[in-house]
């Protein structure tokens, strides 16, 4: 009677099993139904349903469940648990343009051939294992589903070129389709944007992972992590050949030559760019962040103060750890004087907590040989605490731009088509001495406004709606003086402090 039992409990054991299995399988059927259906793949969810037997009529999905939340909440666990990200999908070599391509090159369910397709994908190959886990295995089943599709529906190819014609398509959920790079015949080889793959390493630092405060803390600095090519180059930026020597000896060339860059000739860690304000400090950060192929933090004050107590200094700490996941990195803390300015008896100890951690980090910045590198920029270097200079190797000064650097920059923002006469890049060059880079630009933004001005003070009383937009004229000599008298130099008096300052502290 025993055994009977045991028999029996097993028996309905397996019965409950298959039974969960199967409603385990129905539920999914009816999620993957619902996502076709938000996509806009009705024919594909109607084929779904006629071939498993569970139709959106009978079922539908829960409150609050939907199939990329499921995903998400997957994926989430598994990053927890073992602090990487999980990998769902896998490339089957050079014919994964087939397989990942759009919606028509996907071979229908159902449809004439299926049952063709399907054995020619099963069939065993001929020809023997390599002893890698299915290589040969995997090019059979790629180039017979590669074959199909070349009969089944219009390739990838050919719907990049019909996208190449009229525009790129767009599913439903807002991602346009395209198979290869823009103004590229059909077949050529597809460039690879090397700012779209230089984030992200999936995933945080185990010790991130594993611990809720501070994932949260992390997704808030992931926010300051650049997401756009600034596309500023060295060339952009006049002269100040001096501060892109020390910021490509700091990032590009111990990228390009590491071999050379050991021992006591290891690239500096910290640099600090100094001047007056709008001389192209933050534009230097731009040119880093294009240039260097690395991943860019850009830090503000509001990015690691928090009114909460402790959080500034886990900010921090959790700054560079992210730096350190994310090498080589670069994190660029402009108006640093904002978080680093003189300790003092009066200061409070939430900010003195705050200065203690972030001198602590860039100590072990130092001492490491991990590919992380700190770019500090300020108006105000003499406000800086003095630990933080012996932390920062290099301070160098961005001066006011000479008179061929401002040639330069006329010459860029007026072309001589807009001139009336040349020789008015040379009047502005000479007449603006002590003029910073943003003070020479806002000179010629206003010379430039001037024919716009007396055209549309002028447009009103002879229009003209059926003709071309009327163009405005020329800049005059007129138009440049009037433009100097309009605009002062922003920044007067503190050269000589500046001077000073380097001086005593300068590092170039």
């Amino acid at each position: 009677m025993a055994t009977l039992a045991r028999t029996r409990a097993e028996h309905e054991s397996r019965l409950g099993e298959q039974k969960q299995r199967a409603e385990r399988a129905k539920s999914l059927i009816v999620l993957i139904s619902s996502h076709l259906q938000q996509l806009g793949y009705s024919a594909s969810a109607d084929a779904l349903a006629a071939e498993s037997g569970v139709s959106t009529y009978q079922y539908e999905v829960a409150d609050n469940i939907e199939l990329l939340q499921v995903l998400q909440e997957y994926e989430e666990y598994y990053e927890m648990r073992f602090a990487r990200r999980p990998r769902l999908v896998r490339k089957l070599g050079k014919y994964s343009e087939d397989v990942a391509g759009p919606a028509g090159a996907l071979p229908k369910i159902g449809g004439r051939g299926s049952s063709r397709r399907a054995s020619a994908v099963a069939a065993p190959s001929d020809e023997p294992d390599d002893g890698r886990g299915g290589g040969r295995r995997g090019r059979t089943r790629g180039e017979a589903v590669g074959k199909e599709n070349a009969g089944a529906g219009p390739t990838r190819k050919d719907a990049a070129a019909e996208g190449g014609k009229g525009g790129g398509a767009t599913d439903a959920s807002g991602l346009a389709v395209s198979g290869v790079a823009h103004g590229k015949a059909a077949g050529a080889a597809v460039e690879e944007d090397p700012w779209e793959n230089r984030v992200r390493k999936a995933g945080l630092p185990p010790t991130m992972a594993a611990n809720a405060e501070l994932r949260e803390l992390a997704g808030w600095l992931q926010r300051d992590m650049i997401q756009r090519n600034p596309n500023v180059r060295w060339d952009d930026i006049a002269e100040l050949g001096g501060v892109k020597r020390v910021l490509k000896e700091s990032l590009v060339m111990p990228l390009r030559y590491p071999e050379y860059f050991t021992g006591l000739l290891k690239p500096w860690k910290g640099v600090l760019v100094y001047g007056p304000p709008g001389t192209g400090k933050t534009l230097l950060a731009k040119a880093v962040a294009t240039e260097c192929n690395t991943t860019f933090f850009n830090i503000s004050a509001s990015s690691i103060v928090s009114k909460w107590r402790g959080d500034s200094e886990k900010l921090v700490r959790v700054l560079f750890e992210l730096a350190r996941h994310y090498s080589p990195s670069t994190i660029f803390i402009d108006e640093i004087d904002a978080l680093m300015g003189s300790r003092g008896d009066g200061e409070h100890e939430g900010s003195r907590r705050m200065k203690t951690e972030l001198l602590v980090q860039m100590d072990g910045l130092l001492s490491s040989s991990e590919q992380v590198f700190l770019l500090a920029a300020t108006n105000l270097p003499w406000e800086l605490d003095m630990a933080l200079l012996r932390r920062l190797e290099k301070r160098v000064y961005v001066p006011f731009p000479t008179a061929t650097a401002r040639e330069w920059m006329i010459r860029r923002l007026l072309p001589p088509e807009r001139l009336q006469s040349s020789k008015n890049v040379q009047v502005i060059a000479e007449r603006t001495e002590g003029y910073s880079g943003s003070d020479i630009t806002l000179v010629c933004k206003e010379a430039a406004m001037r024919p716009l001005r007396r055209l549309l003070a002028n447009i009103d009383d002879h229009p003209n709606p059926h003709g071309p937009p009327p163009q405005p004229g020329p800049i005059t000599t007129d138009d440049i003086e009037a433009a100097l008298n309009a605009v002062r130099p922003s920044v007067s008096g503190l050269v000589q402090r500046y001077a000073d300052w380097e001086g005593e502290f300068g590092s170039e």
